[in-house]
């Protein structure tokens, strides 16, 4: 019985491929002159080749489908951080620039704040009251010349700005003036 074992053993393993070369030869000299065992190994390789129609890939290549997939995935994701972290270092150096400029003393003066878009017209903060139109907001900006440029914010302040060459004291008065709209009205710091 053992050795009937055995000799199933090397058959299968030389069928499926896993059979050491000293093993492989044993397996072809027995083939070679043991009927029997030739008509078990044809056995061996039909049943190897259906059981591979019938399960398609072997377990294996669906492990080595999904560690690929798995890979790909993984360089996408690295990928998508690598840009991501280029454009936090732009957005990081923009803001470094356009802090530079706003908040150095002296920085507004350079024609550099000019080009980035630095105000050389007067702006205005304002609020409004809370029961104010649309309509009156748009009369009164339209009366000093002015646009929104900014706003509302959290506190509900806007940011206003006057054409070039405006009186920005009389500005500021006439919008002051009306207090049924304007609950606030100063130059901007």
């Amino acid at each position: 019985m053992n050795a009937d074992v055995e000799r199933f053993s090397l058959l299968v393993a030389f069928v499926n491929g896993s059979a050491a070369p000293e093993e492989r030869r044993t397996a072809e000299a027995m083939i070679a002159r043991d009927p029997a065992a030739a008509d078990e190994c044809r056995a061996l390789h039909a049943l190897r080749d259906t059981m591979r129609i019938v399960q398609g890939d072997t377990p294996q290549m669906f492990g080595l489908e999904r560690l690929q997939r798995d890979i790909t995935r993984l360089l996408r994701q690295r990928a998508r951080i690598r840009c991501l972290r280029m454009v936090t270092a732009v957005a990081a150096s923009l803001f470094v620039a356009v802090g530079a400029v706003t908040f150095v003393p002296g920085a507004r003066d350079t024609a550099l704040y000019r080009a980035m878009g630095g105000a050389s017209r007067a702006q205005i903060q304002l609020r409004f009251a809370a029961n104010a139109t649309q309509a009156q907001i748009q009369s009164c900006l339209r009366e000093v010349g002015a646009e929104i440029v900014s706003g509302p914010s959290a506190v509900g302040m806007y940011r206003v700005r006057l054409p070039s060459g405006a009186d920005l004291a009389l500005a500021i008065a006439t919008l002051r003036s009306h207090s049924d709209i304007v609950e606030f009205a100063e130059r901007e710091p």
